[in-house]
């Protein structure tokens, strides 16, 4: 019997080896051969699922920005958020906050590790 195999899921494990690929190689490296040998899939299995390179290409970037939007609004919900009586620090301190979760600097202005 053949392997069901959920579109969706497939579509987001190559968007996954898209970034794979171009963390440890750059983007330019992130062809469609590059893509689907660390997906560990045939060329042809991913043209299954795309239309070709900027189809590819257009799904990691929406996909990107679905985890990214996904991750910000977690950590936003987390964060105290202030009275809307409070005064303008206590605003400024919230956004500080928010913007200290999510951008990967530290105090000093030192690149920090991403944490999840």
């Amino acid at each position: 019997m053949p392997k069901v195999v959920d579109p969706e899921e497939r579509r987001r494990e190559v968007a996954e080896a898209v970034f794979r690929v171009a963390r440890r190689e750059g983007l330019e490296q992130a062809s469609l051969r590059n893509v689907a040998a660390e997906a560990g899939l045939a060329i042809g299995s991913v043209r299954h699922y795309f239309d070709g390179q900027a189809d590819i290409m257009i799904f990691a970037m929406r996909y990107f920005a679905q985890r990214a939007g996904e991750r910000l609004k977690a950590r936003a919900q987390r964060l105290k958020t202030p009275d809307p009586d409070a005064p303008p620090a206590e605003h400024v301190a919230a956004l500080e906050a928010l913007f200290a979760e999510v951008l990967p600097w530290t105090a000093n202005g030192a690149r920090r590790p991403r944490s999840g």
